[in-house]
């Protein structure tokens, strides 16, 4: 099916707060398309970039910007993302898959407290992915997986993951079709969940178009 789907199907995004699987899920995603014989670009935000890199190291050893610039940052790097990676890919008729895109600097730059308008017209002028997949286990579970690594990162906290969580709580209650995943669960069942609703999702899309 995927070779028939028009460039902005084949951009499929994985969105989520932190400890809901969305690298486990994009991995295991990525990994079942190129067995079906897709030219797959799996990537991420932020990126390995000048400006992810950047990021990172604010998200490491102690955020120095203000929750604008920090998000602005954000955006910089997801500009330099899509000319070199993104839209390249797509336009070569490969499968882009990314953790994290658009959604993570609305839902998480709101919780810092940088408005919400102020951030969707910044990702304006950004492709829109044709599926966006929302991992979304109870909060429980995602501060449990937090808690058992050996490095957090600023955002990794539990008064703020609450934040982000009810972000994108909220965002799936005002979204009625956007696509849901509970990884609660084994994550095997969870890939075969996050596989079955993306090609459902796909195949939607390309009958709207």
């Amino acid at each position: 099916m995927y070779c028939k789907l028009s460039m902005n199907s084949a951009f499929i995004v994985f969105e989520g707060p932190d400890g809901s699987g969305t690298s486990t899920q994009v991995r295991m995603f990525c990994e079942r398309l190129r067995e079906e014989g897709n030219r797959v670009i799996n990537t991420y935000e932020p990126t390995d970039g000048k400006y992810g890199k950047q990021i990172r190291g604010e998200l490491g050893n102690g955020i120095t910007l203000s929750p604008m610039e920090l998000q602005q940052l954000y955006c910089e790097d997801r500009s330099e993302h899509v000319g070199e990676v993104i839209i390249p890919a797509l336009k070569e008729g490969k499968i882009v898959v990314t953790d994290r895109y658009t959604l993570s600097t609305i839902i998480y730059g709101e919780a810092t407290g940088v408005s919400r308008a102020l951030l969707e017209s910044w990702n304006e002028g950004f492709p829109i992915p044709g599926c966006t997949v929302i991992t979304l286990p109870p909060f429980d579970v995602c501060l449990e997986r937090i808690n058992r690594r050996d490095e957090k990162d600023a955002f990794e906290k539990e008064e703020f993951m609450k934040k982000v969580y009810e972000g994108y709580s909220n965002y799936v209650k005002e979204n009625p079709d956007v696509c849901i995943i509970d990884t609660s669960g084994d994550k095997e069942d969870s890939g075969k969940n996050v596989y079955d609703m993306i090609t459902s999702c796909l195949q939607r899309y390309s009958t709207e178009k």
